[in-house]
């Protein structure tokens, strides 16, 4: 099937007040690659691959760990994997404003708005899928699929793609991508 999705493929480095590594480069193009959360840290022997996506290093974690899956306590672990790497992406020293607009940038949202209320207004009609989003921001060679249709976002999120809805609600930035898929 084929995918009506489009991509921000931005040229780095994009303004984002945040901070990406720069000590730390991927082999295919130089670009910055972020290493440095501390989840992935607290299990020895375990070496982080900043390159994989969120879902396959949680998962390559559990086979390392011997954590069995598809169960509650996987779930919960997912979840804390979620919020750390969400935490060390999102939360950062810069103004709200400044969060906001840098969102509004990372999407394609143009030109950006001057205020917190217009950034919220112009993202809530952006298809984002958050797993994505800190996937992209793991590793800026990972293209954000901003979607143009929301049976696309649905079937994309719907493939095991979702991120906490519970972490997603307490954060005042990530609750605006929020979707009802079910």
């Amino acid at each position: 099937m084929a995918s009506t999705s489009s991509s921000y493929d931005s040229a780095w480095p994009i303004p984002i007040p945040f901070s990406i590594s720069s000590d730390t480069r991927s082999k295919a193009g130089g670009v910055p690659i972020n290493t440095n959360s501390s989840y992935w840290a607290r299990f020895a022997g375990f070496v982080p691959d900043p390159t994989a996506n969120l879902i396959s290093e949680f998962e390559r974690l559990s086979i390392h760990q011997g954590w069995s899956r598809k169960t509650k306590a996987s779930r919960r672990r997912f979840a804390e994997a979620c919020e750390a790497e969400f935490d060390h992406h999102f939360v950062v020293g810069a103004s709200k404003l400044q969060t906001w607009q840098a969102l509004c940038v990372e999407v394609g949202v143009g030109p950006v708005p001057a205020s917190i209320t217009q950034c919220k207004k112009a993202l809530n009609r952006v298809l984002v899928n958050l797993v994505n989003l800190i996937d992209h921001r793991r590793n800026p060679a990972v293209k954000l699929l901003i979607f143009q249709s929301f049976r696309e976002f649905q079937n994309y999120t719907m493939a095991g793609r979702i991120f906490p809805k519970r972490l997603a609600k307490a954060d005042g930035f990530l609750k605006i991508f929020l979707q009802e898929i079910f």
